[in-house]
């Protein structure tokens, strides 16, 4: 990490076609506009400012009605546990560089994890001993990488979990994104950490991260890096302004569906779907009739219905 954020400082210092002040401030203008052309005409709106974030985007680019789930109850699996611990632990290792666990990374963050994932600890604390076993060996597996991958940062500034939200408040519009790290002073480089191998949807998140960022600060990162513990790897993601601008889009694109999603409900519509192999992961599986019936085969008890009054007010 720390040869990387020395590239991405030595890229920005000759790239001449970087954003600048006013291109961020021309981007936030546009993006301003297509909001309000989104909302403008969105009769019997749901109280409360339209959120839009990273999760609601990838929901719907999937399936429309895939954001529906957010509604449902939420089950944890031992892969998502995984990637919780790895976050948590990719914070201790940033700040301090040379902790170790004494027993396993999981021990050394029960603490942490009873405070802020106790749905994490119950799972583990309910499995068979030797898939308890199996999840602690994968998860210092992981961990072990980084120390490597993220090096020694002390000489820079850190900020671990990072919360930025942006407010449009002409279409009362709410951008919101959780950062894993970000390096550095004035134009940082942003980081994600994932416990998983680099895939195609990490360039979109750093790009997000890297909007909103250019947003509240009115000055562009200097970049992206994705950290990924499954295959050792660091990956350098470009923040310029038309990745910028393409996450911009993708925005915009997510509230015109948001907005749909609702006038469907408002009118007492079925929310189109588009089943798939992603209906795996999708919280409504178990509600949804359009789901494979193979998928429904491997899956246990049907959760507790939900009403459209809910997940309108959920989309506020």
């Amino acid at each position: 990490m720390a040869d990387a954020y020395r590239a991405a400082l030595k890229a920005a210092a000759a790239d001449d076609e970087g954003p600048t002040a006013a291109d961020i401030a021309e981007l936030r203008d546009e993006l301003a506009a297509d909001l309000r052309a989104v909302t403008a005409e969105w009769p019997d709106r749901p109280h409360g400012p339209l959120r839009v974030t990273k999760a609601r985007m990838r929901a719907t680019a999937q399936c429309a009605a895939q954001v529906l789930g957010e509604v449902e109850p939420y089950a944890l699996d031992s892969s998502l546990a995984v990637g919780r611990v790895c976050d948590l632990a990719a914070g201790v290792v940033a700040v301090h560089p040379g902790f170790s666990p004494t027993d396993s990374w999981y021990e050394a963050l029960l603490s942490a994890l009873m405070q802020e994932h106790p749905d994490v600890v119950d799972l583990v604390a309910n499995m068979r001993p030797d898939d308890r076993e199996m999840l602690r060996v994968d998860i210092d597996r992981r961990c072990a990488e980084l120390p490597g991958l993220l090096g020694d940062l002390n000489t820079q500034r850190i900020t671990v979990r990072e919360r930025i939200a942006v407010e449009f408040a002409e279409s009362n519009v709410l951008l919101a994104a959780e950062i894993d790290l970000t390096v550095g002073g004035g134009r940082r480089l942003l980081v994600e950490v994932k416990s998983g191998s680099f895939g195609s949807s990490v360039p979109d998140e750093l790009r997000h991260y890297g909007l909103l960022g250019a947003l509240r600060d009115g000055v562009a990162p200097l970049g992206g890096c994705a950290v990924t513990l499954n295959d050792g790897a660091v990956t350098s993601i470009p923040l310029r302004l038309v990745d910028l601008r393409t996450a911009a889009r993708r925005l915009v694109t997510t509230a015109e569906r948001l907005v749909q999603i609702d006038r469907y409900l408002a009118s007492g519509q079925p929310v189109p779907t588009s089943p798939g192999g992603h209906c795996r992961w999708c919280r409504r599986v178990r509600s949804c009739a359009d789901v494979d019936e193979r998928v429904l085969a491997e899956l246990p008890a049907v959760y507790r219905s939900v009403s459209d009054d809910d997940i309108r007010a959920e989309l506020s």
